[in-house]
């Protein structure tokens, strides 16, 4: 060992020992040495043989494997570095625990320890699956020996989920034979681990149980044994779990809990209370937000029932879900009994991935190729989710459509892909009450609480950037339909200013942000930025409106582990707005000015989808004559924005229309 290893060894330890393993003084260390973990695992079986057949004292020998055995249940778990290499320390470092903890001398700490060790050669990289969950079970059963029901009945319960585990996961043997002695062992873990005494642990083997019965072909068992976890894990304070870490780990697996549940759901044919499950997947993480801000609580239960009371009989609803193996379109009407199912294929499914990641690296590194591919990518994207077999489920007596997309769908122009046959022929058209988008049904159903109607009051925040030079045409044109008008601009326009105004004019009926919108928060001084926790503590209660005329204010981020959409549409819709008007990426700021007026034109006489669906049609199909002469024969577009407008227009052809591409028309969506 070199002598660089052994001090940090004797360091690491004194840290342990001082601490008592806490992982605030021990994570620093570790990352600041993570080159001298390599090979570590002799460096601390080397430094024991030598030190502990050196202490004759058994108070001090005991006192050294304690501390031994609490640095190997940190590095088993530490998440940087090499993680074989982890392991290897962890499983060393038990195994110099046993040689002090035998089972004649300390019961209880040997079977702690096999228990561990069991742990650490489950998740064992180096050596092959098959022997290391061999070794795995051998430590369990050890453990077992000792952990009698009766005496530690936890601990009895917590290794019997293990072997579950390891049995599931077993390459030796028999697999039925293997996974029956796993669903034995798990239904042993739940005698003890019952709701009400052990929750979370009782969510965690119930969904180990679920997988194994699904896996069996167990269907009834599995859909019986996954209500009661998530039924469990829904009623449990948001605030158990304080580690960041644990949480990633639990969200991850509750993730795959509810994505089984769904599945189970449609093996059974239990359709309606599969688009129940995905309702209630959508709703885990946003509860919790609120809980933690001492916002009201938002249910998350809501069933097929009350989903087809949110429609009339000319709407239908498409809600998305990406599984495993494919990704399915779930179509709901207020006729229909249960949905109307589309599924993929998985190679569908693998053309959908590679799609969604070259657009979003193309969007991120090389605006003007993104800009100049767009069209034709939404054409393979149209192809690739099979978007007219995905129509033709949908009744010919529809007229206005709501897409509930999942994951990185949000993110996407699903009312602008091209339809067959038909180069300007594209979803929205089909469509002639509009389509909209919602987070989830029951945001949906918190929304319409607050139908639209046509409203008098407005706050405007006009923010000035060089990038949004037509901010003062779109906001001079808008206020004229208002009164009265609360209008920030330029210097007024800080989050302080705009705060002190939400709080004093609870009563403002439309807010339109005309500005600047950061997804990454990197090199942004926070302290300056309305951000998505400010927005969800405004109280908005007569609003009706809110619409972000700025860039990539739909966006968010899809490399959790989550099934759900929390961006800034969610935040206004929680805050009291009806209905909120949001954009998909660096919008064009003359094509968001025409738009925004063209929008504001139609809401007088028709609903906020109607009238965005409208504005995007004539911007895409107007001529530069047609622009002039609506401009001309506009009310609130003042001489000198009409001459701004015929600046921008100068270069174009009476007959060409300027505004025709995707990129100009496509980006805004209504919530």
């Amino acid at each position: 060992m070199s002598e660089s290893q052994l001090d940090f060894l004797l360091q690491v330890l004194q840290a342990t020992a001082d601490s008592k393993g806490d992982a605030k003084v021990i994570d620093p260390l570790l990352e600041a040495n993570q080159e001298k973990l390599m090979n570590f695992a002799q460096v601390l079986r080397s430094w024991a043989d030598v030190t502990l057949a050196a202490l004759e004292i058994e108070k001090t020998r005991k006192n050294t494997v304690v501390v031994i055995g609490n640095f190997s249940n940190y590095m088993q778990d530490f998440p940087r570095g090499n993680r074989a290499d982890n392991l290897e320390i962890a499983i060393a470092g038990y195994e110099i625990v046993l040689t002090v903890f035998t089972q004649d001398r300390f019961p209880y700490e040997w079977a702690t320890t096999q228990n561990n060790l069991g742990a650490a050669y489950s998740n064992r990289i180096q050596g092959t699956k098959s022997e290391n969950l061999e070794l795995a079970i051998f430590c369990y059963q050890q453990a077992l020996q000792e952990y009698a029901r009766d005496r530690f009945p936890n601990e009895w319960a917590r290794t019997q989920n293990n072997l579950g585990n390891a049995y599931s996961q077993r390459i030796q043997g028999k697999k039925a034979a293997n996974l029956e002695d796993a669903i034995f062992y798990y239904q042993q873990a739940l005698q003890e681990y019952t709701p009400e005494a052990f929750p979370q642990d009782h969510a965690g083997t119930a969904f180990s149980l679920g997988l194994a019965y699904k896996v069996a072909e167990r269907f009834a068992d599995a859909y019986n044994i996954l209500k009661s976890a998530i039924n469990v894990l829904e009623s449990l304070p948001s605030g158990i779990i304080s580690s960041s870490q644990i949480k990633q780990k639990l969200a991850k697996e509750w993730h795959e809990l509810y994505h089984c549940m769904v599945e189970v759901c449609l093996e059974l044919k239990y359709y309606n209370q599969a688009v129940e499950y995905i309702e209630r997947s959508k709703t885990q993480k946003l509860a919790e937000l609120l809980a933690n801000q001492s916002l009201p609580k938002l249910h998350s239960l809501i069933s097929f029932t009350e989903i087809q009371g949110l429609l009339d009989n000319q709407t239908a609803i498409v809600q998305w879900f990406i599984f495993d193996d494919c990704f399915r379109a779930f179509i709901i009407t207020k006729q229909d009994q249960t949905p109307r199912i589309w599924k993929s294929t998985a190679e569908d499914l693998q053309a959908l991935d590679n799609w969604y990641h070259r657009y979003l690296e193309t969007y991120s590194k090389n605006q003007s190729l993104w800009i100049n591919q767009l069209t034709e990518q939404l054409q393979k994207l149209a192809q690739i989710l099979h978007i007219n077999d995905v129509l033709n489920l949908i009744p010919n007596t529809c007229k206005s459509l709501i897409f509930v997309p999942h994951c990185y769908l949000h993110l996407l122009p699903l009312h602008a892909l091209p339809l067959t046959g038909n180069r300007d022929n594209y979803l929205l058209d089909k469509f002639a009450g509009g389509v909209r988008y919602t987070p989830s049904c029951q945001l949906l159903k918190f929304a319409k609480q607050r139908e639209y109607q046509p409203q008098q009051s407005l706050l405007a925040i006009q923010y000035f950037h060089e990038n949004r030079r037509y901010t003062n045409l779109e906001v001079e044109a808008i206020q004229g339909y208002f009164n009265p008008t609360i209008i920030l601009e330029k210097a007024q326009t800080t989050k302080s200013a705009l705060l002190t105004v939400v709080a004093s004019s609870p009563d403002v009926q439309v807010v339109h942000f005309s500005g600047r919108c950061y997804f990454d928060s990197k090199n942004i001084n926070l302290e300056k930025c309305l951000t998505l926790g400010d927005i969800f503590k405004l109280n908005l209660p007569e609003c009706r409106l809110v619409t972000l005329s700025a860039c990539e204010t739909i966006l968010a981020n899809y490399v959790s582990n989550t099934d759900e959409y929390i961006g800034l549409p969610t935040a206004f819709l929680k805050a009291g707005s009806s209905s909120v008007v949001s954009s998909l990426w660096s919008v064009n700021d003359f094509a968001t000015a025409l738009l925004m007026i063209r929008f504001y034109d139609n809401l007088h006489s028709l609903p906020v989808a109607q009238a965005l669906r409208e504005a995007q049609s004539w911007l895409r199909n107007a001529t530069k004559s047609q622009f002039i002469h609506w401009m001309k024969n506009h009310s609130k577009i003042n001489e000198q924005n009409q001459q701004t407008i015929q600046q921008y227009l100068k270069w174009y052809k009476p007959d060409d229309k300027p505004l025709n591409e995707s990129v100009n028309w496509a980006g805004f969506c209504a919530f």
